[in-house]
């Protein structure tokens, strides 16, 4: 059996079920879930509001969203059962250190068979934590393929392993963008200087990877409104 925390409803309570563990996916594995992040895309889902500045959506208006649902896209842990067609090549065993990419697509159209599942436009449906699909926010996640199981290296600790694949990613994108540009200027003049606004936990991401791989001499300078 396995516990899970379901939103039920806008800004109410989460519920907690209890549930039998679901099949193993054929080509996937079943991760028993050590850490699971709350992103504000979580919040977002039991608001059911992003605000785009100019406008507000819903995510109860994408295709496939329904309610009940399990959030939780950051997620870390050990896994628990591996599918009979799962591919070998993943190198993934019983118990292995595991962390789950979520942005899974339907592994079947231009985008995903070329390494861009977060770009499908089916992936409402596909999304770990995110609408048609459950998330870490219980004791064990169902994922679909193992490529999307990433087996983890002793130094990397569980509880920052959930954070890799959404906010680690998020950041690292952001930085790798203009690392070729701090680096000429450094090149150039001897030195460059980065703003990075904002210091919520993606800022703070940022900082820690602008410090990690930009030129030591980079100046690096945080702005937020608090």
């Amino acid at each position: 059996m396995m516990k899970k925390a379901e939103i039920v409803g806008l800004n109410k309570p989460l519920r907690i079920v209890q549930v039998d563990i679901p099949a193993t996916p054929k080509k996937g594995a079943i991760v028993k879930v050590a850490y699971s992040g709350v992103c504000h895309s979580d919040i977002h889902q039991w608001d059911d509001c992003i605000d785009l500045g100019n406008t507000k959506i819903g995510l109860s208006d994408a295709i496939g969203y329904k309610l009940p649902v399990v959030p939780g896209h950051e997620i870390s842990g050990t896994v628990y059962s591996i599918g009979e067609e799962a591919d070998a090549a993943a190198g993934l065993k019983v118990g292995d250190r595991v962390a789950v990419y979520p942005w899974i697509g339907c592994s079947k159209c231009g985008v995903c068979t070329h390494g861009k599942s977060e770009c499908c436009k089916e992936r409402q449906l596909t999304i770990i934590g995110v609408g048609a699909s459950s998330g870490g926010h219980s004791t064990h996640v169902a994922v679909t393929e193992v490529q999307f199981v990433v087996k983890l290296p002793d130094s990397i600790p569980l509880d920052l392993a959930c954070m890799l694949p959404c906010s680690g990613l998020t950041t690292y994108n952001a930085v790798t963008s203009v690392l070729d540009t701090v680096e000429k200027a450094t090149l150039y003049h001897g030195k460059a200087s980065v703003l990075i606004i904002g210091a919520g936990g993606l800022g703070l991401w940022s900082l820690r990877l602008a410090q990690a791989l930009f030129p030591p001499t980079t100046e690096i300078t945080v702005a937020d409104i608090s």
